[in-house]
């Protein structure tokens, strides 16, 4: 059954701080984002956004998984939601260090890395995200994880997905055709 909801509603009468939620189970994330995509009609307080953003920050691993994966469904089913959900501040940070938390050695989590990633790529149809994803330095994280030679298919996948969109502005050419860091 299809249904209208508030997702408000799913922060507001439970605690909101990013520590409570970030202390709290991540089946509780996973149940807001199944609701989340079984919705007709997102009618959003963007209010959720910023402990969203706590729990990216935060969380545990399992939470802040749950979180991108909520991300992920509120961007998959408004459109007029991807701007306010990019322009929260922190928010694309935070998905490209789940995304990137390897810092050049042996990559993250794999389940956290697609969360993140398709998180970002739900998120990257909008040019002006994409230039922001290119800016905070997504292509480099990418190119690390397309080298690692034990990725996932998934991981592989989302972050060709990833490249692509990056490709199709100046910068993100650019940021592609550069050498990468030694």
């Amino acid at each position: 059954m299809k249904y209208p909801i508030r997702v408000s509603s799913f922060f507001f009468p439970f605690p909101c701080s990013a520590t409570s939620l970030s202390r709290g189970s991540p089946s509780v994330l996973r149940h807001w984002k199944e609701d989340v995509a079984k919705a007709d009609v997102f009618a959003t307080d963007f209010r959720v956004l910023t402990p969203l953003v706590g729990v990216l920050k935060l969380g545990s691993l399992e939470s802040r998984i749950a979180a991108a994966w909520v991300v992920e469904a509120m961007a998959a089913v408004s459109a007029e939601a991807k701007p306010q959900i990019a322009e929260v501040e922190g928010m694309l940070t935070e998905l490209l260090r789940l995304v990137a938390d390897g810092e050049g050695e042996k990559p993250t989590e794999p389940r956290a890395i697609v969360a993140g990633l398709a998180a970002l790529a739900a998120l990257s149809s909008l040019r002006r995200v994409r230039l922001r994803i290119v800016a905070l330095g997504a292509v480099p994280a990418l190119a690390r994880l397309l080298a690692w030679p034990s990725s996932p298919l998934a991981v592989v996948e989302s972050a060709l997905q990833l490249m692509e969109a990056a490709s199709t502005c100046t910068k993100g050419r650019a940021a592609i055709c550069a050498d990468p860091p030694r």
